[in-house]
């Protein structure tokens, strides 16, 4: 038997830095469920690219860098006048 084109209307979809895709993470029936795997799917695979799309209507498109998530420290100078 032959699989469908799509199995679930809404598709979380994870593609190479060279635009091919890689794998269907999730697949969902309603759209808050997909925008919910979207946004784990963004924490789960940072640095890579991920599409939520409704069959090839793109809904939602994500990179989440490791640098945005990760808190950054900043140090006073010394001539910054707060002495």
């Amino acid at each position: 038997m032959r699989p469908k084109l799509f199995e679930y209307p809404y598709r979380v979809i994870r593609w190479s830095t060279t635009g091919a895709m890689i794998e269907e993470v999730a697949g969902a029936a309603h759209f808050s469920v997909a925008l919910a795997a979207f946004e784990a799917a963004l924490n789960a695979w940072r640095d890579e690219e991920m599409t939520l799309q409704q069959g090839a209507r793109i809904m939602r498109k994500g990179l989440r860098p490791r640098d945005s998530i990760e808190a950054k420290v900043i140090q006073p100078s010394e001539d910054d006048g707060t002495n």
